[in-house]
């Protein structure tokens, strides 16, 4: 079968029957599913019969129209929830993005005493839904799926590409301006000398596609050029997932850089970032004068020493919904008496940085590694699987959180930092950093920080023992506009850490307790 739009005219004709039911409003009304045409492409439309109107979310904006299409077969479809942003094969899309050439998505997610139906872009991972002539940003939802899989609109391989190509990059730069909210995976390349984060971006300049700083605290986009910082008002911030920063050794820009420019260009431009007084600043990087270009304090800087942004190739291939146990779907909620907008929420408000995860969790003790039992608990775990409920933030690192974790390296298991923005966990071991693809996250409500003074604080919580059978324990300290968690071993004088590639010994740190 296909999915049957049956166009309808809200000004006086009746709800056909068997429309596909997505919610309620505030007031207990029923919110049926639709589409509506919006400057050259179909939208999900939220249908109010009882108001007579179709309502749609775009640019930030709600918009009302009197005229849509209903979508027919309320038997034919059901809604899922969508666990850590991955999104089913027989999702049900009402037409592709103009911006982005990825297929529009239909959507539902609680907004106070409301189940809200909205569109749902699969690289924002939230669905924008319409409240109050405000468009709003919700990062748990569910998907309308279509029961038949033979469906003509049905989105299938389009959301699962096992293939990079450059339609598939798993990055795009969108417009950006200061008064819109900040996409969700808008990519942080450093901070500056008062900690203020810098946002990746580029700019247009003299023909040119040039790398610029975004810092929204400041309202202000800065770019290089010719010796100069220059100030620019229209921008593109860089989006995405599995990005990474790696050092560039003897100037040589890796296969799978981030591009700036255009590919055809002669002097292709690269993403870059270095350290300069105490600051961490993206830049641009040529190929061609072999160096990093800097805005700083009114003037272009050069820098030998710089990190150039690359796409991890080890992306995960996205996986269908159903390998997954699930809880039951969201049921649709009773109408409600409450007819006011629910005051506990915020008028606009961006997807939470940490949605919170349903898989059922698989705790495992210390003696799992045959280690003696220990009332602490750590969760398996691997890159790119789901942060698990209840973990131990230790720190930040240009605002993306760090967590507890630790990982065995050479026989013994070391405390390390777990960032959830690489999915990466790492940890310090003979003065190098070494990345780790099996770890446990600790887990637990009952933690604090203490400042260490003399000695080590009563409840400090262990990892595991040195040879000597002198254990290790975790800390955590400043570095670099950084809060970095790490090591504690004997004499209990010094915070190992990783930072940059290098490990690097602090003496003024927090332990962790219990």
């Amino acid at each position: 079968m296909t999915n049957s739009w049956l166009p309808f005219n809200l000004s006086g004709a009746e709800m056909p029957h068997n429309v596909v039911v997505g919610g309620r409003d505030a007031n207990g009304s029923v919110i049926h599913v639709g589409r509506c045409f919006h400057e050259g492409q179909h939208l999900p439309a939220k249908v109010l019969l009882n108001q007579r109107k179709a309502f749609v979310s775009c640019d930030g904006i709600e918009h009302a129209y009197d005229y849509c299409e209903l979508l027919i077969g309320s038997n034919d479809y059901f809604w899922q929830n969508v666990v850590d942003h991955r999104l089913p094969r027989n999702v049900v899309s009402v037409g592709i993005s103009q911006q982005t050439g990825e297929p529009i998505l239909i959507g539902r997610a609680q907004y106070g005493n409301a189940m809200l139906v909205g569109k749902v872009l699969p690289s924002l991972r939230c669905v924008q839904v319409a409240f109050n002539g405000k468009e709003r940003d919700l990062g748990h939802y569910e998907i309308l799926v279509n029961n038949s899989i033979n469906s003509s609109e049905i989105v299938t391989k389009s959301l699962y590409p096992a293939i990079k190509t450059e339609e598939t990059k798993g990055y795009r730069w969108q417009r950006f301006a200061f008064n819109e909210i900040r996409p969700y995976d808008a990519i942080m390349g450093g901070n500056d000398s008062d900690g203020c984060p810098i946002y990746v971006g580029r700019a247009q300049h003299n023909g040119e596609m040039l790398v610029a700083n975004i810092v929204p605290t400041k309202l202000s986009n800065f770019i290089s050029y010719c010796g100069q910082e220059i100030v620019k008002v229209d921008v593109e911030i860089l989006c995405g997932r599995h990005l990474e920063w790696l050092s560039c050794r003897n100037h040589q820009i890796p296969t799978n850089a981030v591009l700036c420019s255009d590919a055809s260009s002669n002097n292709r431009l690269y993403v870059g970032r270095g350290h300069f007084e105490n600051s961490l600043i993206v830049g641009k990087v040529s190929k061609i004068h072999r160096a990093l270009f800097i805005p700083y304090k009114g003037c272009e800087r050069r820098l030998e020493n710089y990190e150039v942004l690359v796409e991890n190739e080890e992306r995960e291939i996205c996986r269908t919904i159903e390998h997954v146990n699930l809880k039951t779907p969201q049921p649709m909620p009773s109408p409600s008496t409450n007819f006011n907008e629910p005051c506990n929420y915020a008028s606009a408000t961006a997807p939470p940085l940490l949605p919170s995860p349903v898989y059922p969790q698989q705790t495992c003790l210390m003696n799992s590694f045959n280690r003696p039992s220990s009332p602490d608990k750590w969760v398996i775990s691997t890159p790119f699987a789901p942060l698990p409920k209840n973990a131990v933030l230790s720190g930040h690192l240009f605002a993306s959180p760090i967590y507890v974790c630790r990982a065995f390296h050479n026989g013994k298991l070391i405390p390390g930092k777990y960032l959830l923005s690489r999915s990466a966990a790492v940890v310090t071991y003979n003065g190098q950093e070494v990345v780790k693809k099996n770890f446990e996250i600790l887990v637990g409500d009952h933690y604090r920080w203490v400042t260490s003074t003399s000695g080590l604080p009563a409840g400090a919580v262990q990892v595991d023992r040195l040879g000597n059978n002198e254990p290790v324990y975790i800390g955590r300290s400043f570095y670099g506009g950084a809060l970095i968690p790490g090591k504690i071993c004997p004499p209990y004088r010094c915070l190992d850490i990783a930072f940059n590639g290098a490990a690097i010994s602090l003496q003024s740190y927090e332990i962790l307790v219990k």
